[in-house]
């Protein structure tokens, strides 16, 4: 998702940079967006930026279900058992939108300690209104 034009850019970049964060290149190149969701920490930069996002899973079981991540993450082993992640579905900005994230780590290359993401709205007329999403 980073080195593709059409994803890279995506939320001004910051879920990119997310990417970036939760491990390095060669780690990320090995495993799966959905391996990483299925060990995430809570403080693992794609799982909090994803969550900001209100992304979800497609989850094959003899049947397909959708599942936000908010339900997903304390519900894992049991929605796994003899389950496949097949989807994980990402909205894109609508206009007014924007996501941020930060990360407070020892040093850059380190895991975070804490990591914090955001989505907003802006909404306009005669006062601008800011609403977290």
């Amino acid at each position: 998702m980073i080195d593709s034009p059409e994803s890279a850019g995506a939320w001004e970049g910051e879920l990119a940079r997310a990417i970036e964060h939760t491990a390095a290149r060669n780690l990320r190149e090995q495993g799966t967006m959905a391996g990483t969701l299925v060990v995430a920490a809570g403080n693992n930069p794609l799982a909090v930026m994803l969550l900001a996002l209100d992304a979800s899973l497609t989850i094959l079981t003899p049947a397909s279900k959708t599942v936000s991540l908010d339900d997903f993450f304390p519900n894992r082993q049991s929605l796994l058992h003899g389950a496949l992640i097949t989807d994980i579905l990402i909205p894109l900005p609508h206009s007014g939108e924007a996501a941020a994230f930060e990360k407070v780590s020892r040093t850059p290359a380190d895991l975070p300690i804490v990591c914090a993401a955001v989505r907003v709205r802006i909404e306009g007329g005669s006062r601008t209104r800011c609403a977290s999403a």
